[in-house]
């Protein structure tokens, strides 16, 4: 998986927590991540409420610089 983490980690500071991940997906597509991209995502988060954006991230898979 390809992210842009700084550009992630702003998006995910922006929410007020808790947020569900249908939330997390819709912020994603506003916010113009590739459709491949949000793809992988929905398939990584688990279908709960998450209650911090470290909480998200930690479930990410290591970053790859793009």
């Amino acid at each position: 998986m390809n992210v842009d983490q700084k550009h992630l980690n702003q998006l995910l500071r922006t929410l007020h927590y808790p947020v569900s991940k249908g939330d997390l997906i819709e912020l994603f597509r506003q916010n113009g991540l590739e459709a491949g991209l949000i793809s992988e995502l929905e398939a990584i988060l688990p279908d709960k409420d998450f209650n911090s954006a470290n909480e998200v991230l930690d479930l990410i898979p290591t970053w790859e610089e793009s």
